[in-house]
């Protein structure tokens, strides 16, 4: 890196370097080792506004260097390469030589980033760094003093300086780091640093990067600099000064004091000298404190600690969310509530995002919060998106990736009420972002989720997050807040509800829900008229898997609250489970528990699918493991019931799942009640699933009663492990070492009983094995009549499909629905106990 020669002059002009040709020829390619040689010598340069300061080559610098196809790294400079005035160096690069070469220095500032559309002929992409260290004894970091040269003579290379100063004085001692932010003079963010296109003659460059961190040893009243790219416009710069760290940072802001509409030229600057006496926060304990701390959050690094010392009342005012992203000025580092809340507060939107914060997003500097209660118990505390394209909402953010939570409690109503193209909102996030990971543990939600509008697109609601995007472990959370959607709409998007979480999306695993609570109600009031519709006392839907993981992982989780379906006239299915409305890719679900009601409360003309854990299984890679529906002690928990039905869409209905497509389900238990109560034909009830397709059922027991009141045609079907056995496709072979207890009717006597209720298979079916047989117990009976070690065979499916003896395969049957189908070969093993 460079060194300074001159400790109290400023570095500041172009720093152009002038040929010196050594007598040896230096310069010309050798062709046995194929290195060119290069010499370099850099100017003294003056610039307008700043001191002369002289810049010397030092022993370990490295500059990259491009051949028009390649680029390569010089060897690091020794002293015996650098002359003795320290202004000429020659380096060596393992390189083809070619006709011209682009040179950038340091080899570090060369990114490997795309270049933009739109960037001159032979621009290079650069790194300045945003976080910028001076040395002791100097006053600018060497590092961030990048250069740029274009030369067809190896001997004769001329760098250019491709930055600006901003020089700026230390208003006082004790002073650890200053932070530049800067608007153009319509008020826009300009990015100051990061990665930009800079042309071999510099000129404005656009960063990506708005906030300059300068670090250093400062002394009170001395000048020092922070490298910036040019920039044609600038409206302002704003500054941060911080002393210490962890939770005894201390921070200040203040506005350079300069006129709008100056620039910032390559090798040109700006000087800012008074900036009076500073006001520094440490703790927040006031409004006041809490409204300042918005003014400089941008100020707060990864290790820096905020720290609230009082419960704020934020007095009925509207809060306007503050960004931590990592693309714009942002927040990093903790925000600690430490157990304290911020109430009577009307969380406001920034363009599409709502909440405390706008949007989180920073891989470097990871936010954390924690120890944080928004809003409290009947206060009028309110968080409404209205307005947006697509709504992101959640009390504490409105999206977020790259972040570690813990002990966060939100009161605060969550409400979209305008959203044109949909919304992700959560209690606390509204959605968590991809390529991210991150942890939310012990946090919980008590305020009401509600999607007020008429919107196109997709909707996803969470108790916690909408829409889980990126890599997640959600540990130890709870949702007591009611999740529901009260306004109709005629789109055909998908719409997701759970009491933890909306959905996973699409390409993403590594997501993680265990030992989680909802005590939440979940519903729709109005006939939502999505394209699809799935309500979750978890989770709603899973999403596609990219490789071998389980996208998601449920575990140990319970619903305790009801989950209500309203009427979805033209949804293609609606999905309701206990834990988890439709898995429809490879995701788990193990070891949970629902003891809330899981109804349909109004009319379906769709395919609709109900279960005590899992409303549909769609993949054939997803699994249901050692989960329980309802509490063998009590008969009121886990009911499993449709209230009306009058179109004639099928109505699948099940202990464990509503709708066993795919998929394998292993050791559940149900105890909740089966029921329907719809007037309608097509209507399948099972103790474990209402319908299976080519699901494996594998050592499940049913103890709830599988009841169909009313009677219709012969395809209502009540089964104590399936109502409806169907499939044309794939012989089913399951049901080894399942358990069934329970009384089972239909008000079709033909299609109840205790294994199937009916069979609508055209390829082969087999239930138990000769060595795990299903176990039928003597409490069981079919539409009154108790299964005995005599009749017990005779009951084991429908008495229309002929299974007259366990263990007989029965086929060639003519299906009573359809006279024109013919079954596929039927089996059960069964075993009377």
């Amino acid at each position: 890196m460079k060194k300074f020669v001159k400790y109290m002059l400023v570095a500041a002009a172009a720093l152009a370097a002038f040929a010196c040709n050594k007598e040896n020829g230096i310069g010309a390619p050798d062709s046995k080792t194929n290195k060119v040689v290069f010499t370099a010598t850099l100017d003294d340069a003056v610039k307008a506004t700043l001191n002369e300061y002289k810049v010397c080559w030092e022993s370990g610098d490295q500059i990259a260097v491009y051949n028009g196809t390649d680029w390569a790294v010089s060897t690091a400079l020794t002293p015996d390469d650098i002359d003795a005035s320290g202004r000429t160096a020659t380096f060596a690069v393992d390189i083809a030589a070619a006709a011209s070469y682009t040179l950038v220095y340091p080899a570090s500032a060369k990114s490997d980033a795309a270049l933009p559309e739109g960037a001159a002929e032979g621009a290079v992409m650069f790194t300045l760094p945003t976080s910028q260290v001076i040395p002791a004894g100097q006053v600018v970091d060497p590092k961030a003093l990048v250069q740029i040269a274009l030369s067809d003579d190896p001997a004769k290379v001329s760098f250019k300086n491709a930055t600006s100063l901003v020089e700026f004085k230390a208003p006082e001692s004790g002073i650890d780091a200053v932070y530049l932010q800067a608007d153009n003079t319509t008020g826009s963010e300009l990015k100051l640093a990061g990665t930009g296109a800079v042309s071999p003659i510099p000129e404005f460059v656009a960063g990506d990067k708005p906030t300059v961190r300068v670090s250093g040893d400062f002394t009170a009243g001395q000048n020092y600099f922070a490298v910036v790219w040019p920039q044609a416009a600038v409206g302002k710069i704003v500054f941060g000064f911080s002393k210490g760290s962890g939770a005894s940072v201390l921070k200040a802001g203040r506005v350079g004091t300069s006129a709008a509409g100056f620039s910032l030229p390559v090798s040109g600057g700006k000087k800012f000298e008074d900036f009076g006496t500073l006001k520094w926060l440490g703790t927040i304990n006031t409004k006041a404190d809490l409204d300042y701390w918005a003014s400089i959050a941008d100020f707060y690094s990864a290790d820096d600690t905020v720290v609230l010392g009082a419960d704020i009342d934020y007095e009925g005012g509207t809060w306007t969310p503050i960004s931590a992203n990592e693309n714009s000025g942002h927040f990093a580092g903790l925000f600690d509530g430490a157990g304290h809340s911020i109430y009577n507060i009307v969380l406001g939107c920034a363009s599409e995002y709502g909440g405390f914060f706008m949007l989180i997003a920073n891989p470097e500097q990871r936010l954390r919060v924690k120890d944080l209660t928004l809003g409290k118990e009947g206060d009028s505390s309110s968080l409404v998106v209205s307005g947006a394209k697509i709504g992101y909402a959640g009390a504490l953010a409105g999206r977020m990736k790259w972040v570690a939570l813990s002990n966060v409690k939100n009161y605060i109503s969550v409400t979209v009420d305008n959203a044109a193209e949909g919304c992700y909102i959560g209690g606390i996030i509204g959605q968590i972002m991809g390529d991210s990971e991150n942890s939310i543990s012990d946090c919980h939600n008590y305020g009401d989720v509600s999607f007020d509008c008429a919107v196109a697109g997709n909707n996803y609601y969470g108790g916690i997050t909408g829409l889980i995007s990126g890599k997640a472990a959600i540990t130890y959370c709870t949702n007591s807040g009611k999740i529901s959607r009260n306004v109709t709409s005629s789109n055909k998007g998908v719409n997701t509800f759970g009491g933890i979480a909306g959905r996973t999306g699409n390409s993403v695993s590594g997501v993680s829900i265990y030992s989680c609570v909802n005590h939440g109600v979940i519903e729709t009031t109005v006939n939502v008229k999505a394209g699809q519709i799935y309500f979750g006392g978890i989770i709603g839907m899973d999403g596609e898997t990219p490789d071998s993981d389980y996208n998601l992982t449920v575990e140990y989780c319970r619903n305790e609250g009801a989950i209500n379906g309203f009427n979805q006239s033209t949804a293609s299915y609606a999905a309701t489970g206990g834990i988890i409305g439709r898995q429809s890719n490879k995701s788990l679900v193990t070891g949970c528990v629902n003891l809330g009601p899981v109804t349909k409360v109004g009319n379906h003309s769709i395919e609709g699918c109900f279960g005590g854990i899992a409303g549909m299984t769609s993949s054939v890679d997803g699994l249901v493991k050692d989960c329980v529906n309802g509490a063998a002690d009590d008969d009121t928990k886990g009911i499993v019931t449709d209230m009306v039905q009058t179109s004639s869409k099928n109505l699948r209905i099940g202990g464990i799942i509503g709708y066993a497509m795919r998929g394998n389900c292993e050791g559940c238990t149900n105890y909740g009640l089966v029921t329907s109560k719809s007037s309608i034909t097509k209507v399948y009830v099972g103790g474990i699933a209402g319908n299976c397709t080519i699901c494996k059922i594998k050592y499940c027991a049913n103890y709830g009663d599988v009841i169909v009141e009313n009677a219709a045609d012969n395809t209502r079907s009540a089964g104590g492990i399936v109502g409806l056995q169907n499939g044309s496709a794939n012989d089913n072979f399951t049901g080894e070492g399942c358990i069934v207890e329970c009384n089972v009717s239909s008000g079709v006597p033909g299609d109840a009983g205790l294994v199937v209720g009916r069979f609508s298979n055209s390829v082969n079916s087999c239930w138990g094995t000769s060595t795990e047989p299903v176990i039928i117990n003597s409490r069981c009976t079919v539409n009154g009549v108790a299964a005995t070690a005599a009749n017990y065979e005779s009951l084991l499916a429908g008495s229309s499909y002929g299974i007259t003896a366990s263990g007989v395969t029965v086929s060639g049957l003519t299906d009573p629905a359809d006279n024109t189908k013919t079954l596929g070969g039927n089996t059960i093993w069964a075993m009377f106990k």
